[in-house]
């Protein structure tokens, strides 16, 4: 009984403490259940001059317990999502926190404005303009550029009062400010091997008479020329017919000097693919495709890489249904054409006050995937033009009705010295007319003496949806004086109805 009762306090003891340590576990965990955050402003920048990356400087953000709690969460800790701003178009932008804690996640917004260069700033200039492009090169095998010594590198002026800059004068004392160097809002620290990219040297001085901080930015470019390109993914065999279905899908992986890699697709603007026509005379073929970024944003690339790849057709192609309008058969002295019908589909076209020019040909690239007799081109020998229209409002036009969705290839060029303008229009409320990729939007027709060459012609290209044969609408195409319209093609492809 003695050993019993000795063993009570004992066990009593022990289950105090577990039920007390149960009790600061259910409490710490209970205590740090997310509700919200919340962020704080009133110290944040939210004012960037245009060329500024954003940077959180200021902002406090805040989590919310459903214990009631709350604690100030490290901008560390967070993640910051600035997909919609724009360093380099003033305007107001919204920026998304959000912060993770026991699996729950919570955000918040609040908006920045890009403005044009803020008053109360440093004036940040080079010493050497030409240090303000960097092109990474292979130096003994080790592909770095160094910007340690940054810091000389610049100039700093603090403007008037009337925020005014006297570039002759000395520059500060390199004492007074502190810099750093900034890419994509987040500061570098390791500054021997870079990237490509746009980066900021800044310098912040801080007037303790004011209490305020002072800061201005220069950038530096670093290009980077390409070293190779490899096609990397995608479905490179397909069916023939109209669509091209193979490209989207193609990836491409781009090598720079540097050693860094990117993985591209067809939407790159610097990636250049062929085209492919899969039509019913091939089977098999290679396209060429070349990448090559400028070293400026005003320059072309200078190193341009390309690959090729190998393709395969199957299957056995099928036109859609084509209405094409060429003037072939009409005589030059014919002034005014009445109501025509094309092949395919009963498509009335009336021409009105125009005239054929004799002597005039091109021999048409046909859009993606079209064959006609077996041939991807056609031979166009005579010219629909409307001479002597002095504006597209009261020049020349043909008037059509279409009753199915379409895209509709106009081939013309201008014989005049200036470009010529050219539309399509409708007055349906339901009928919509997009540009089609690849081709130009009716509009701007070039010009036949345009630099030193001489164009066959330009082709121009919408698709027209929202039809149906109980929506028809009527059309109308435009043309301003000295424009020679070669041929007019009308697809109804199978997906479009």
């Amino acid at each position: 009984m003695r050993k019993i009762k000795r063993l009570v306090p004992f066990l009593l003891a022990f289950c105090m403490v577990f039920s007390l340590c149960f009790s600061l576990l259910a409490c710490a965990t209970d205590g740090k259940e997310l509700q919200s955050i919340s962020l704080d402003t009133t110290n944040a920048k939210v004012q960037f001059s245009i060329g500024e990356e954003y940077r959180p400087t200021g902002l406090v953000v805040t989590a919310n317990y459903k214990s009631g709690k709350s604690e100030t969460i490290s901008l560390e800790n967070v993640t910051i999502n600035t997909d919609n701003y724009d360093a380099y178009t003033k305007g107001t932008y919204e920026i998304s926190v959000s912060y993770s804690s026991e699996g729950t996640s919570a955000a918040a917004t609040y908006n920045v404005e890009v403005v044009d260069a803020l008053f109360g700033g440093l004036v940040v200039t080079l010493k050497d303009p030409n240090k303000a492009l960097f092109t990474l090169a292979d130096r003994d095998g080790f592909r770095t550029a160094s910007f340690t010594g940054a810091a000389n590198w610049i100039e700093v002026r603090k403007p008037d009062a009337n925020g005014e800059v006297d570039f002759d004068s000395a520059a500060l004392d390199r004492s007074l400010y502190t810099v750093s160097i900034y890419k994509g809002g987040e500061e570098i620290t390791e500054l021997g091997a870079l990237h490509r990219g746009i980066y900021q040297i800044w310098a912040t001085m801080y007037d303790e008479v004011e209490n305020y901080t002072y800061e201005g930015f220069t950038l530096i470019n670093v290009f980077d020329d390409v070293k190779n390109i490899e096609f990397s993914g995608g479905t490179t065999t397909q069916a023939k017919g109209l669509r091209e279905t193979m490209t989207p899908t193609w990836q491409f992986t781009v090598t720079y000097n540097s050693g860094d890699t990117e993985v591209v697709t067809k939407t790159n603007p610097y990636l250049s693919i062929s085209l492919i026509n899969p039509n019913i005379a091939a089977n098999s073929g290679t396209a060429t495709v070349s990448y090559g970024e400028p070293k400026t944003f005003n320059t072309p690339a200078t190193n341009v890489r390309t690959v090729n790849v190998p393709y395969t057709l199957t299957g056995d192609q099928k036109n859609p249904d084509l209405a094409v309008l060429t003037f072939n058969d009409f005589t030059a002295s014919d002034d005014t054409l009445g109501n025509v019908t094309v092949d395919a589909v009963n498509t009335e076209f009336t021409i009105i006050a125009g005239k054929i020019v004799s002597n005039k040909s091109a021999n048409i690239q046909l859009p993606t995937g079209i064959a006609i007799n077996g041939s991807t081109t056609l031979s166009a020998s005579q010219a629909y033009q409307s001479a002597g229209a002095s504006s597209a409002t009261n020049g020349r036009y043909i008037n059509f009705t279409l009753d199915r969705n379409c895209e509709i290839y106009i081939y013309a060029k201008s014989n005049g010295v200036d470009d010529r303008a050219m539309y399509l229009e409708t007055e349906s409320d339901y009928a919509t007319i997009n540009g089609v990729e690849g081709y130009l939007d009716i509009n701007g027709v070039p010009t036949a003496y345009s630099g030193n060459a001489y164009p066959a012609y330009s082709a121009h290209a919408v698709s027209v949806t929202g039809l149906d044969s109980d929506n028809p609408a009527d059309f109308q195409l435009s043309f301003d004086a000295s424009i020679n319209v070669f041929c007019i093609l009308i697809i109804f492809p199978e997906d479009m109805q």
